[in-house]
Formats: structure tokens, sequence, C-alpha cells
């Protein structure tokens, strides 16, 4: 039921820019569901890094973790789906904002998307690539229960590398 996260996306993109208000410079903060939508995870993601770029940055913490554990990048690629409730109102995948009808917009919401939209999702010779994935999703992480028997979750680590009033001239 992937447009399940239409309704929460807003919410989840609220909470988590109220934490990084809260946070303070040098801190970290972990945002983390147990879902494998990516409009819940890396569009939320994108869209409070996007608004707070200067303030916040996705932190690698590859190097901080158990090398037995198995997990996959964020995406950087995905489409938005509409379910649909008529013959007029047919099910949809959308790439982009701009394809989204006004009539469907009171659901889908602008930030559901990402600007860094590529063909090249999470292809491993691309991961150096920083022009196609400029917010730094992949250093998200979703951990996948067949990969290693256990439950799933998408994590992602922040800094916070300027509070909100440094950088503005009085």
């Amino acid at each position: 039921n992937s447009h399940l996260g239409h309704a929460i996306h807003p919410l989840q993109l609220h909470i988590l820019e109220k934490a990084f208000s809260m946070l303070k410079k040098g801190g970290r903060l972990v945002y983390s569901t147990c879902s494998f939508n990516p409009i819940e995870n890396e569009a939320v993601v994108a869209a409070a890094l996007s608004r707070h770029i200067k303030q916040m940055e996705l932190v690698d913490v590859s190097s901080e973790l158990s090398p037995h554990l198995k997990y996959r990048p964020g995406m950087i690629n995905w489409q938005v789906y509409h379910r649909g409730k008529s013959q007029r109102d047919a099910p949809a995948f959308y790439q982009r904002y701009d394809d989204v009808p006004n009539w469907r917009r009171k659901v889908i919401k602008e930030t559901m998307f990402s600007d860094t939209y590529t063909m090249f999702n999470n292809e491993p010779d691309r991961t150096d690539d920083m022009k196609h994935d400029p917010l730094h999703l992949r250093r998200c992480m979703r951990i996948f229960p067949h990969d290693q028997n256990q439950g799933g979750f998408f994590v992602a680590v922040f800094t916070k590398i300027l509070d909100e009033h440094e950088g503005i001239l009085h």
C-alpha cells in the first residue's frame, strides 16, 4: 500500500524539521522508520535537507557500524504512486511533481519528489558521482528483513553543522 505514505509524509517532515530546530550544533539526530516507502523515508529526508541545507547534513556512519550489519544505501530515485478511485481517477505513477494533475495535488505534495531524480538508482559504479546525489541520500540505510532474518528499517543520521542564527549578517 504505497499510497498510505501520502497522508503521513507531511507529518513526518514537520516532526523531522522540529527535531532539527531542537538539536544543538554538533549534535546528531537519527531519523528511522519501519517502512520501506521512499515517500516516508528518502523523500522526507530530501525535503528536510533541502530546506536546511546550511544547517544540517547526512552523516556517513558506515565505519561506525558492525561489519555484520547488512544494509543497502538510501534510494536516490523513486516514483510517487496514486492508487486512484475510479476510471477517471485511475492508478498512476509520477516521476515529477509537474506531471501530477492539479486535482491530485491535495494528496500528492511537491516534497514527495526528489529534485535529484536520476536513472542511475544505487548502481555501485555511480556511488562516487556526487552530481547524481548532491544531498548524499545514499548515506541513508535500508535494512531489509530478508538480508539477515530480522526486522526491517530505514535509518538516516544527521548532524547539525550550523545553528539557524549563525551565518546571518546583522
